[in-house]
């Protein structure tokens, strides 16, 4: 609820912004709104309620802007009434038939649904509209796009691909000079480089994006980084500081329970209290957090509880604890959420142990086991060699079986004598520990197995698809029998020997990377771009003909001449050559090496006339 001072704010701004909003433009109207929504979201909101009528005559990216902003800002203030008003007011804006806009509306409606967060899986209907987002050639689109599908990655827990996805989206936001944008995906990253353990790589982002937060202003960002800094400090064992500097941020900016980050700080102190064992100060911030009815801390009630139930298990209040892991295991299932149910059944885990509860903690293990293995995120070609290198379920459940049988054995012997009771707990201390033992081993395998297959396929330096992926790639895209039309590019960089005499090996690699990020400018989804060696590329561009190929060709080759050179300490332009060949016969009669050739003689063809050009 607003208070009287918050309201008479409003009105104030209300009256200034109808005085002022007339005598700026509406791209500078809503630039300071944007920095204000990092700073205090409920005036931002009630500003961009304002310009409403504005908006309507406004450019097509300024209507794009304000509703981003209005979602962004109904996201923090948790308003699902104002969530409407802007999705009713996106269709109005957008109402003109095309299917630049039908794209625009489709992905507003997910970013609401993300922002509800009712349930997951908008991974699989995001991935599905991947084609048709890239048909537009639309940059504003793209990024917008990947920033939702960042989002889905990570809430699936698919951390390489939202690394990917991360580091993709955010050179596109810089280059859309959107710099608000672009710090919300480096704080993403940070939060990347921490699961991976990367711990030296995400301080050093975390620290320029402290700087770059401090220029734009954008305190409530700023104070997340301090949290995430907190965290950091906690991981390099320095606990006590980690909360030093926790209550310190609540200090410094008067962080009260209404504010936006305040449910965060506050969890981030629990969590701390718990894992340095002092569970009633952990138990009391949990409390704290369940307590508080505003609605902005609803996504952080259900990771309190779960706290406040491990807390509670620790002291031997299994009742209580009972009852909070019974409703986060309502509401994960509700969400689909597979990760929340997992520590809800070690959790359990725990509840049965020290309860004694010898069948039902048998039960929940196995349960626990057979989820890990039963888990799946539908990414298709991504685990292909998962089964090759993971523990098989057969074996699992035959040691499970006859863990069970001498559990059962042991359990009749528990009315004969002390001894037995104690050995009893002796064997369920091994099982349970064997149990989590086998998850954490699978859940790694699997992480690894990601990583593994991710850098065996990629260019260390560029990180774009490496010759021999790449040739497997093309070879399979050759032979697939429904191919009509397609092109195989050569480019070469030209002179690119002088450029390493000159400036040396590093300066090289630099260049190299640059003419790498602006050959994508021009790319589709499925198209190929591998690096062969040195500063030799293969394109193949698919289902398009002939004339569209060289301009598109053209479009990269022009991209790569017109790029800056002058933040590499270089005084010259790059320029890159290119051959191509063709392929129409759907027999596909030649092999990949012939039409490799074909493409050499035309990048010979395209030096030998002066460079800087496309032959074919």
């Amino acid at each position: 609820m607003l208070d009287f001072t918050q309201l008479f704010k409003i009105i104030i701004i209300f009256l200034l912004i109808s005085l002022n909003v007339n005598a700026k433009s509406i791209t500078e109207t809503l630039t300071e709104i944007e920095s204000l929504t990092r700073n205090d979201s409920l005036t931002a909101q009630a500003q961009l309620n304002t310009i409403l009528l504005s908006i309507n005559n406004a450019s097509y990216v300024e209507k794009l802007r304000w509703i981003q902003l209005s979602l962004f800002a109904s996201a923090v203030n948790s308003d699902k009434k104002y969530l409407d008003l802007t999705m009713s007011t996106a269709r109005n804006l957008l109402q003109k038939k095309s299917q630049l806009n039908s794209s625009w509306l489709l992905l507003f409606q997910f970013e609401k649904e993300q922002i509800l967060r009712e349930k997951l899986g908008l991974l699989a209907p995001l991935q599905a509209i991947s084609q048709q987002i890239s048909i537009h050639e639309n940059l504003r689109l793209s990024a917008y796009f990947n920033r939702l599908l960042l989002f889905a990655y990570i809430d699936e827990a698919i951390f390489d691909l939202a690394f990917d996805t991360a580091f993709k989206n955010i050179q596109q936001w810089q280059q859309l000079k959107e710099p608000y944008l672009a710090l919300e995906i480096a704080v993403e990253i940070i939060e990347l480089q921490l699961i991976s353990q990367d711990i030296e790589g995400a301080n050093r982002t975390l620290q320029q994006a402290k700087t770059q937060a401090k220029q734009l202003n954008a305190k409530n960002t700023l104070i997340s980084l301090n949290e995430i800094e907190s965290r950091i400090l906690f991981i390099q064992q320095k606990p006590h500081e980690a909360i030093k500097k926790l209550k310190y941020l609540l200090e410094k900016y008067k962080i009260k329970k209404n504010d936006v980050n305040y449910p965060s700080i506050i969890y981030e102190l629990s969590f701390i209290y718990y894992q340095i064992g002092q569970y009633d100060q952990a138990i009391q911030y949990a409390e704290i957090l369940l307590s508080n009815s505003d609605p902005a801390i609803e996504n952080s009630s259900i990771a309190a509880k779960m706290l406040l139930a491990k807390s509670l298990v620790e002291i031997g209040d299994l009742t209580r604890a009972k009852k909070f892991i019974t409703e986060a295991k309502q509401i994960f299932t509700l969400k689909n959420d597979h990760f929340g149910l997992f520590e809800v059944d070690k959790t359990n885990i725990d509840i049965l142990y020290k309860s004694k509860d010898i069948n039902g903690l048998y039960k929940s293990a196995k349960s626990l086991v057979n989820r890990v293995i039963n888990f799946k995120d539908n990414q298709g070609e991504q685990r292909t060699k998962r089964a090759n290198t993971i523990v098989q379920v057969d074996n699992q459940n035959k040691v499970i079986d006859i863990l069970a049988k001498d559990n059962t054995k042991q359990q009749k012997e528990l009315s004969v004598t002390k001894k037995s009771v104690q050995e009893q707990n002796t064997y369920l201390t091994l099982l349970v520990l064997f149990c989590l033992s086998l998850s954490i081993l699978f859940i790694w395998l699997l992480f690894l197995l990601r990583k593994i297959r991710v850098l065996a396929n990629t260019d260390v330096l560029t990180g774009i698809t490496n010759r021999r992926h790449g040739l497997e790639l093309a070879e399979k895209r050759l032979n697939k029998k429904t191919q009509s039309t397609l092109c195989i590019a050569i480019m070469d960089l030209d002179e690119f020997k002088s450029v390493n005499d000159t400036y040396g090996h590093d300066i090289g690699d630099k260049v190299i990377q640059l003419a790498v990020s602006q050959s994508q400018v021009a790319l589709n989804e499925d198209d190929i771009f591998c690096r062969m060696g040195g500063e030799e590329f293969m394109y193949i561009l698919s289902d398009i003909d002939q004339i569209k190929t060289i301009q598109r060709l053209n479009k990269i080759r022009e991209s790569i001449f017109q790029s800056d050179t002058h933040s590499l300490g270089i005084n010259r332009q790059i320029s890159a050559s290119f051959g191509a060949t063709h392929v129409s016969d759907p027999q596909n009669k030649k092999s990949l090496t012939d039409y490799m050739i074909e493409a050499d003689i035309a990048l010979y063809k395209a030096k030998n006339n002066g460079r800087n050009q496309v032959q074919s």
